[in-house]
């Protein structure tokens, strides 16, 4: 996931809560350690060092600003510099770069075993932004970044608004077809859920979705058992024709149990059972959206008939 995420930018608007961004900034070369600077680079441009502004959508303005970073704060141990310049992040003893210039300071070509975190070095950030164009609209953003020899994790632990919040979800577009199944109270728990970063929680709803439209669908059929691979063999016409190809798989995935996944794993299925569930409700809402046409038109042409007659 980091090869996706370049800048603070991506790290607000993409990266849901808790979700580890890991980076091995030393290579161990024998007897002795060398800094990589091509991943030392990766985590600079990430925390935003250098960075003046970050771009998000306003949620109060409703259009996407630039929003200034005004302050970084390690409440952690009560640190609110002045000056951005003097905040640093450090990534060994004596190996630190500045928040405001991004300048790295104490890099050398060789690093000894000793020269790095031995023991866990935990240290917080809170970055402040305000919207450009009204002072009063600010988001916050709390990091926390850990470090163990020679990989850095930077987590996000806490962000307001959140990025459904800030993004947007239209929850009500599919509401009447999610109804029908009494799933949509679990669609919306998926979704929020996979904001916060509750992966594991996102996908046994999103799961529960499709195991209710399953059942949905073969309300009336004769079933030789109560397996989901046979109610999704029972029902397959049932589904959009581009979902047919993929029924197979999705079984396999869902016959995993929660608990035999990665979170990785667990973030990819989610992300693949979604995009079927939202196809099959777009499915479902083209027909609804036909029907009503129709009825609409008939109804029309009914009573122009009738006035002619």
């Amino acid at each position: 996931m980091t090869d996706n995420i370049k800048c603070l930018d991506d790290l607000f608007n993409k990266v849901e809560l808790y979700n580890d961004l890991k980076f091995i900034i030393f290579q161990k070369k024998e007897d002795h350690y060398v800094l990589d600077d091509n991943v030392i680079r990766q985590v600079v441009n990430i925390l935003g060092c250098r960075q003046k502004t970050i771009t998000s959508l306003c949620k109060w303005c409703n259009k996407e600003y630039p929003f200034e970073i005004k302050g970084h704060t390690d409440f952690l141990n009560g640190t609110t510099p002045m000056s951005l310049g003097k905040y640093v992040v450090f990534f060994a003893p004596n190996l630190y770069v500045g928040l405001e210039n991004g300048v790295l300071n104490g890099k050398k070509s060789v690093f000894q075993k000793d020269d790095l975190y031995n023991d866990v070095d935990v240290s917080y950030y809170e970055y402040v932004f305000t919207c450009t164009k009204h002072d009063n609209h600010k988001y916050k953003m709390i990091l926390l970044i850990r470090r163990e020899l020679d990989t850095i994790t930077i987590t996000k632990i806490g962000q307001y608004p959140s990025m459904i919040d800030v993004w947007g979800f239209d929850f009500d577009k599919y509401k009447k077809q999610l109804e029908k199944n009494k799933a949509y109270d679990d669609f919306k728990k998926a979704e929020l859920c996979y904001a916060d970063g509750f992966v594991a929680g996102a996908y046994t709803y999103l799961r529960r979705v499709f195991e209710k439209m399953l059942d949905k669908y073969c309300e009336g059929v004769s079933l030789k058992d109560n397996h989901t691979e046979t109610k999704i063999k029972a029902c397959k016409d049932k589904f959009d024709e581009r979902i047919h190809g993929m029924l197979n798989n999705l079984y396999k995935i869902l016959s995993k149990g929660i608990h035999q996944l990665a979170d990785e794993e667990t973030r990819l299925y989610y992300q693949y059972l979604r995009a079927v569930i939202v196809m099959q409700l777009e499915h479902i809402k083209e027909q609804n959206d036909k029907e009503a046409q129709s009825q609409e038109l008939s109804k029309v042409i009914s009573d122009i008939a009738s006035k002619l007659n």
